[in-house]
């Protein structure tokens, strides 16, 4: 059986070195979020991912949920404490990605230490946005 562990998009945590603007839309759960620097077109978002039930440790697949407006989502991680758990990179993603989890050793277990999924945006000018819906890891 696969589950589905979850967050809005509003739920976007802007990294501490990033001048990106998040605009909440309640009405759709999701970020709009938009560069306000021309010299800082790129960054990452956080969000931060609930823990597993014991019974169904592995990670599956990570899901980005997005629609973007000459912006694109680079990298997607995951982070389990201070760990990097999974990396994918160069992807030039426009629209909703789903991605299958594997570690350096194969199958990802989650450690009990905390879960994190962090997207690298890149923008093309100060008008590009990118809204995100949601992000969700399955397990099983």
């Amino acid at each position: 059986m696969t589950t589905y562990l979850a967050t809005h998009g509003f739920g976007a945590i802007k990294d501490s070195n990033s001048t990106f603007t998040i605009t909440t839309v309640t009405k759709t759960g999701s970020a709009v979020i938009k560069p306000t620097d021309p010299n800082e077109l790129s960054g990452w978002i956080h969000y931060t991912i609930q823990s597993p039930s014991a019974d169904q440790p592995n990670l599956k697949t990570a899901i980005v949920d997005f629609s973007s407006q000459s912006a694109t989502i680079e990298t997607v991680e995951i982070h389990m404490a201070q760990k990097n758990a999974f990396v994918a990179d160069n992807l030039q993603a426009t629209q909703a990605i789903t991605l299958p989890i594997t570690g350096y050793a194969g199958a990802v277990t989650f450690n009990g230490k905390g879960l994190a999924l962090s997207v690298y945006i890149v923008f093309s000018s100060l008008s590009s946005s990118i809204s995100l819906q949601s992000v969700s890891i399955t397990t099983a």
